[in-house]
């Protein structure tokens, strides 16, 4: 058990990596073309929220892919997973 919460620390300190990464490249953005024009700031916030929305959905996506096939390796059947990540 002990090995499993060691494992998932890991995997989700990952994904917390990862959004902190985009995050702070999207508030540089921000940051530096805040100063140059409110035209251009205006731009770089349309363009950060399209690629979030994106992120959003293929995470959502994959979690779905994940989930479902959690079901299929819970119950031992390996061939519906392998289906499932082809």
């Amino acid at each position: 058990m002990k090995n499993f919460y060691r494992n998932f620390l890991k995997l989700c300190s990952m994904l917390v990596l990862q959004n902190v990464v985009t995050l702070s490249v999207n508030l540089a953005d921000n940051i530096m073309l805040g100063a140059f024009s409110e035209t251009a700031l205006s731009g770089v916030t349309t363009v950060n929220q399209v690629q979030s929305v994106f992120q959003q959905l293929l995470m959502a996506l994959g979690d779905g892919l994940v989930i479902f096939g959690s079901q299929y390796w819970g119950k031992k059947e390996t061939q519906p997973v392998r289906k499932i990540s082809a």
